[in-house]
């Protein structure tokens, strides 16, 4: 076997942070927000569940789990949100943007702005407060860098800042959990490290400060009716305090393990519900003195609310979900962009930002052990895969994190039928790393990933990388192959077949065969385009091999960098002879034609992306500028200076517009793909335009009505159904009509007619009759003289012994008031009607009328 080292001789090095135009550019803020940040709240009729989401407040169905309306006007982060105590439709919401807004729910339209100097960090609203009047909190001094003060005021929207009393000058821990009025309005309840502070708005006693045990308090709770206060402290002990006007009275409960995060009365008083580490809403009965749980919800909970009527209750992971519970059953889930924080101190995603073929939904690290799938142009979660099969078990503490297996690579095949990933477990005081590679199928009919093959310790050592071959029809055998690196020092491809043992035939996947070079440690792989060559970087030596016959054809050497590569892609379209391989200080473009560098550039890379669906890709460096370009170019195409750190992206391809823009409102570079990067923070942004950027503010500011967006009852459902089959019969019946009948207006207007509004059939028999005495290609007799039907109307609707006293339309009165003037004028003429006229009539009726007997058959059989 032949090696060839080859050694750029005179590579173009230049600079890629040359200035570029992108003032047309900015970021936008598309999804991944925090939805458990705050206290979520119901209206009062409990059809509704209110969110504080970054600047706005979402607005999400109970009955379907969706987002019907946002709230949008602050600029800044709200806060807090309530219902309006003096309008049960309205919503009150403050922002750190130092502004109280009143909303209205059902329209989403702000009514009224209260501006004040200061930012407001949570707020306290009560049925006995003027509507004019608030009890905000704001941030106080710090006694130390430990710890974050706030500070309550009483203020109302006519006072300037020097004019608000302090009620509490020092709180201590989480704003929105810090203070609490009264269910009766009679007292406001605040918490300061471990001691409980109360001030009385009426009578006139003193405010008071009781210590409440030697830990520190965490959050507090009202009874509704009754003075009592609940607290809960970092021990896990609740604390039920109640006779707060006369002698002090404290009971202590002790459940939780770790501290307890939030508390809730239920509407009555009957029930107190307290929430965790330990993935468990706790019930205490306070009046029986016993206590019920609902386990294993899947993530730490902080917070806890419940609807007026006491029939649902929203809880909030730490995972970014929000569960609706009814009778301790979930009813819905709403779910945003799951957060790793929960069980890293940093945002920790080892998979990255992926892209499935088949959604084009965005993939990653979710809950732990699992894989979120996330739909970003409606922000919505879709799935999420377990990958492990692990559930979460809080520590003794929150320091003590336990031993977890996490995901730390995947991939998906070129059209999405395949996913492979990698698990590890480890633990800090365990040297030996349990790794896993399972390989899953999609399956059509369950709409879903099924596990196909697990392999148990497929290297020695952490696999650091993992990709697919990009599948080929002309491909011999055309079974997907799959490659694996190792800080082993080897790299395995693995390939899909037959597996032949003792009781059946099945396919799985095996290992084709074992690279290595040297004793170098592999740190990245990259398949070209048509997936003919595949390339395996060791330090800073590029090895190109032949996957299906696993031979050594080329080796280059990176001799402009003394680093290891760290990452290595493969052009696409008309750059797919080009790689790009990228260390800490430098990006370098190999020509795969010549094996020499095409060009390089200093830069300090921390992400490389490549567009499988065009030519672009895009580097992120460590300041957190972008930059967009060819593989084959070194200037860029693009240039921006991102506000937040960037810790993975990818390309999205554009279908169509979802905003409705042209392709010349689009960045040049993004008419086929759209980039979108995720901040330290997990939010996904979008570099976009700033048409297309108004565009979609525009569209989250688009105002709809709560009533239409509620599912339909069963009963609307059985009028519609019902509406529809009568407009298909009407339908066939105008056909029929038509057919038999022709133009005669009198019959379509008996037939079509809804019966009970019909008068009575004594009042059309002689009309009807007579009609058909008049056809078109004759004379007519002498017509009825209709002059005194208006004078007639009156007496018909008085006098009628028929049912035009229930008539429901005005149009119908006018129909048969002229009805009853003409058989009232038969009936004064019917002396005058000859014999012979008589007997003609007897005889077209019996010839004509046979047809109405088909009409009404058909009508029976065929609806």
């Amino acid at each position: 076997m032949s090696v060839v080292v080859v050694f750029s001789v005179s590579p173009r090095i230049c600079n890629m942070a040359a200035s570029f135009d992108s003032m047309n550019a900015t970021q936008l803020v598309t999804g991944g927000a925090s939805l458990v940040n705050k206290r979520p709240i119901f209206t009062n009729d409990s059809k509704y569940l209110l969110v504080c989401v970054h600047q706005k407040v979402r607005i999400y169905s109970v009955a379907t789990g969706k987002c019907v309306q946002n709230l949008i006007g602050h600029s800044d982060v709200v806060t807090n949100v309530s219902c309006n105590p003096h309008n049960k439709l309205q919503a009150t919401t403050c922002s750190l943007d130092g502004t109280v807004r009143q909303w209205d729910i059902i329209d989403g339209a702000l009514l009224t702005t209260f501006t004040f100097p200061w930012p407001i960090y949570s707020m306290l609203v009560h049925e006995t407060f003027p509507t004019d009047q608030f009890y905000l909190c704001k941030q106080g001094i710090e006694t130390d860098g430990l710890k974050t003060c706030f500070t309550l005021m009483q203020t109302s929207a006519d006072r300037t800042k020097e004019d608000a009393e302090v009620i509490f000058s020092q709180l201590t821990g989480e704003c929105e959990k810090l203070t609490v009025v009264s269910g009766n309005g009679e007292f406001i309840a605040g918490i300061d490290d471990n001691f409980l502070l109360l001030h009385f708005l009426k009578g006139k006693k003193r405010p008071t400060r009781f210590k409440a045990g030697s830990h520190p308090l965490t959050c507090l709770a009202s009874h509704p009716t009754k003075s009592t206060v609940a607290v809960g402290n970092e021990a896990g002990h609740i604390i039920i305090i109640t006779n707060l006007h006369r002698n002090i009275i404290s009971n202590l409960e002790h459940w939780h393990a770790n501290r307890v995060e939030d508390l809730c009365f239920s509407p009555e008083g009957v029930f107190l519900y307290s929430v965790g580490h330990e993935c468990v809403l706790v019930d205490w009965n306070l009046e029986k003195g016993v206590k019920s749980f609902l386990p294993r919800l899947g993530a730490p909970i902080n917070h806890v609310s419940c609807a007026a009527s006491n029939a649902l209750k929203a809880v909030c992971l730490l995972d970014n979900a929000i569960l609706i519970l009814s009778q301790n059953v979930i009813q819905q889930t709403i779910q945003g962009i799951s957060r790793s924080k929960l069980y890293y101190p940093t945002s920790y995603i080892p998979c990255g930002l992926l892209l499935d073929p088949r959604t084009n939904a965005l993939v990653k690290n979710g809950r732990k052990g699992h894989l979120h799938f996330y739909n970003i142009e409606d922000d919505t979660s879709l799935v999420s895969i377990d990958i492990t099969g692990e559930n979460y078990v809080s520590g003794n503490t929150l320091e003590n994190i336990r031993m977890y297996t996490d995901v730390v690579q995947a991939a998906f095949s070129m059209n999405g039928d395949w996913l492979a990933t990698v698990e590890e477990q480890r633990a800090a005081d365990i040297r030996d790393v349990q790794c896993r590679v399972k390989f899953w199928i999609f399956d059509k009919q369950k709409q879903s990933f099924l596990l196909n093959t697990t392999v148990e310790r497929p290297h020695d050592a952490d696999v650091n990388a993992l990709e697919f071959q990009p599948w080929q029809k002309n491909r011999e055998g055309n079974n997907p192959v799959a490659v694996t690196a190792s800080l082993d020092g080897k790299f395995k491809v693995w390939r899909y077949g037959d597996n032949f043992n003792n009781y059946k035939k099945s396919k799985c996947w095996n290992c084709d065969c074992v690279g290595f070079y040297k004793d170098a440690v592999p740190s990245d792989v990259s398949f070209s385009s048509d997936g003919s060559l595949l390339s395996v970087s060791f330090n800073v030596t590029i090895t190109l091999w032949e996957p299906d016959a696993n031979v050594l054809t080329k080796t280059l050497c990176h001799t402009l960098s003394n680093l290891p590569i760290r990452k290595l892609e493969f052009g696409r379209g008309q750059s797919s002879h080009m790689l790009i391989c990228a260390t800490s200080d430098r990006i370098t473009s190999w020509n795969m034609l010549s094996c020499q560098v095409q060009w390089s550039v200093q830069l300090a890379c921390k992400l490389l992306i490549s567009d499988p669906y065009s030519e672009l890709m895009a580097s992120v460096d460590s300041s957190n500028k972008l930059f967009v370009f060819q593989a084959g170019h070194s200037k860029p195409l693009f240039f921006m200076d991102c506000r937040n750190s960037i810790i993975s992206a990818t390309f999205v391809p554009r279908t169509k517009s979802s905003l409705g823009l042209k392709e010349d409102n689009l960045l040049p570079w993004q008419k086929h793909s759209q980039l979108y990067l995720m901040t330290e923070e997990e939010e996904i942004v979008a570099i976009v335009t700033k048409e297309e950027a108004d565009l979609y503010n525009k569209k989250q500011r688009f105002q709809n009505n709560l009533e239409e967006s509620l599912p339909s009852t069963p009963f609307a459902e059985f009028l519609q159904s019902h509406g529809n089959r009568g407009s298909g019969i009407r339908k066939a019946t105008t056909d029929i009509l038509k057919k038999y009948v022709g133009d005669d207006t009198l019959v379509k207007e008996m037939v079509m007619t809804p019966p009970h509004i019909l008068p009575p059939v004594r009042t059309l028999a002689t009309t009807f009759l007579h009609s058909l005495l008049l056809p078109s290609d004759s004379k007519r007799e002498p017509e009825v003289d209709l002059s005194d039907s208006e004078e007639e109307e009156e007496d018909m609707e008085e006098n009628s012994e028929g049912s035009d006293s229930e008539m429901e339309t005005t149009e119908m009165k006018k129909k048969v008031a002229v009805e009853g003037a003409l058989v009232s004028s038969l009936d004064t003429q019917r002396e005058e009607i000859p014999e012979k006229v008589l007997a003609q009539l007897s005889n077209r009726s019996r010839k004509q009328f046979s047809y109405l007997q088909t009409v009404f058959s058909e009508l029976s059989i065929d609806p």
